[in-house]
């Protein structure tokens, strides 16, 4: 379940930096301003830098908390085993 969770997160990093890396191409067709597309470099890159560092705490919260977070499912999963 911990590696499902970890892969997931990994997952949605991937898909937001993709997804703004998109967006920021078309964006910048749309405009022949530098400063303005310089802006919109910025702001994506720290959109990217913020969403990044969320999605790394909450795998740093999973590491530190995993024996917390996951102990129903594997007294479920235990229980499920031995009958």
């Amino acid at each position: 379940m911990y590696l499902l969770d970890c892969a997931t997160i990994l997952g949605f990093l991937v898909l937001t930096w993709s997804v703004l890396v998109f967006v920021l191409r078309e964006a910048s067709n749309l405009s022949s301003s530098v400063v303005v597309k310089i802006i919109m470099e910025v702001s994506a890159g720290l959109a990217g830098v913020f969403a990044t560092a969320a999605l790394v705490a909450v795998l740093v919260h999973l590491k530190k908390n995993r024996e917390s977070l996951y102990r129903e499912d594997l007294s479920h999963l235990t229980h499920s085993k031995k009958e």
